[in-house]
């Protein structure tokens, strides 16, 4: 077998785990490129291409499974152009719970509203973002630390409204009457860093 048929061999069986469509189009780019590392393999240790070069050098290139991952299109639950609709559906929200009438209706309305808009955010955020900057052998870890850090981040500031809503509550006779104005600067104050935090991975790239 020459260095030909083994890189041949190796791509038919990476596109046979592909979908048909693009099938083609990923063995005729994944063969022009596994012969140009060959090659240039072969010419900087001074020898002719053969099947030996071609089998030490796929060995570190992935296995055909591994390969084929990275050319499966990806998942999108959430179209990343849909992230501006949820952001104002978040905003919506908020603004209706803390700075709308101060109803029962009003605050189920901005409950759905931001409950809509932050499921879109946290499924483009935990999602799309991990699947976007991360080789997707490591999706699933990228997430899992996404979610790590989503639910440490929830314990943090339950601790700490919970401390500021009870510094800042006064005894009215026999209730007890809370100052949420510390506490939604504490949230809104959180949400602007989570923001800046987010927007630095804008130019983020993949890295396999």
């Amino acid at each position: 077998m020459n260095a030909n048929d083994v890189i041949t061999s190796y791509v038919n069986e990476v596109a046979l785990q592909l979908p048909r469509k693009v099938r083609n189009d990923v063995a005729f780019e994944l063969r022009a490129l596994l012969l140009e590392e060959c090659q240039a393999k072969a010419e900087e240790s001074g020898r002719q291409l053969d099947a030996e070069i071609v089998i030490d050098f796929l060995q570190g290139f992935g296995h055909p499974n591994e390969v084929a991952a990275r050319y499966q299109p990806a998942l999108t639950i959430i179209d990343p152009a849909d992230g501006s609709k949820f952001l104002r559906l978040t905003i919506i929200g908020l603004v209706l719970i803390f700075f709308g009438p101060t109803n029962t209706p009003t605050l189920i309305v901005g409950m759905v509203f931001f409950g809509l808009g932050l499921a879109g955010l946290v499924a483009s955020l935990g999602g799309l973002f991990a699947v976007d900057i991360c080789p997707k052998r490591a999706t699933g870890a990228a997430m899992g630390v996404i979610g790590i850090f989503s639910y440490l981040g929830a314990a943090l500031q339950e601790n700490i409204s919970g401390s500021l809503l009870e510094q800042h509550s006064v005894m009215v006779g026999a209730d007890r009457v809370y100052d949420f104005e510390p506490a939604i600067w504490f949230w809104l104050g959180s949400s602007v860093v989570s923001l800046v935090l987010a927007a630095m991975l804008w130019r983020a790239k993949l890295r396999d």
